[in-house]
């Protein structure tokens, strides 16, 4: 591993063992971690979260302009097959 890299993680739980990060940030393997998803939520390990180059994020990377107007647009894509009389692509379950 390249010396004193930067970990980022927006997509699944799983993907980083956050035991062996917190060991790589103690050894000086890793300089800084930003973490959307973390493994076994909401069980955080204590060390992770008190590392001073570790950023931390409830899920919210995805939250950004474009997925906002996404999102607008599935809405009103639904709400217009509705009204043509059609079934919505994304129905709310009953």
């Amino acid at each position: 591993m390249k010396r004193c890299p930067i970990l980022i993680n927006v997509s699944r739980d799983g993907l980083i063992d956050t035991k062996a990060l917190t060991q790589a940030f103690k050894c000086g393997q890793i300089s800084y971690a930003v973490l959307d998803v973390i493994e076994d939520e909401p069980n955080i390990d204590e060390e992770l979260v008190k590392l001073d180059d570790v950023l931390l994020t409830p899920h919210v990377t995805w939250y950004i302009e474009e997925s906002k107007r996404a999102l607008r647009m599935k809405g009103i894509e639904d709400i217009l097959r509705v009204l043509r009389g059609e079934r919505p692509i994304y129905p709310v379950s009953e």
